[in-house]
């Protein structure tokens, strides 16, 4: 699983606690070996744009298991 956080217009991967302080929105995403999401938790009353979980859901598969 991977973190990442939004603060205005930016995205951070995996936040130290100080930036988790200031974000507008978090999720978490887990996957499966193969790189298929298999679980999603979204926190924080702002959103994420389906273009931007789009482009994120291959930040897991950047990782090595």
């Amino acid at each position: 699983a991977v973190t990442v956080i939004k603060v205005g217009n930016a995205f951070l991967v995996d936040p130290l606690p100080d930036e988790e302080a200031a974000v507008d929105a978090r999720l978490t995403v887990a996957v499966t070996q193969k790189n298929e999401i298999c679980a999603l938790q979204k926190v924080r009353k702002r959103s994420f744009a389906a273009y931007a979980v789009y482009e994120l859901r291959n930040l897991p598969g950047k990782r090595s298991y």
